[in-house]
């Protein structure tokens, strides 16, 4: 079954200083799903 997004973002940039955190990202989140975000190094963020 697919679901139609619920959240979607295209092209997002995001720079700390002149340091480039995301780059031209797109995402899209459908209903129903378990979607986890990990850094290049493993460690995944987590706010509460």
């Amino acid at each position: 079954m697919i679901f139609s997004p619920v959240f979607e973002a295209a092209s997002l940039t995001k720079k700390f200083d002149d340091a480039v955190a995301l780059n031209a990202v797109t995402l899209s989140l459908e209903a129903r799903r378990v979607i986890g975000l990990v850094g290049r190094n493993g460690g995944a963020a987590r706010r509460p």
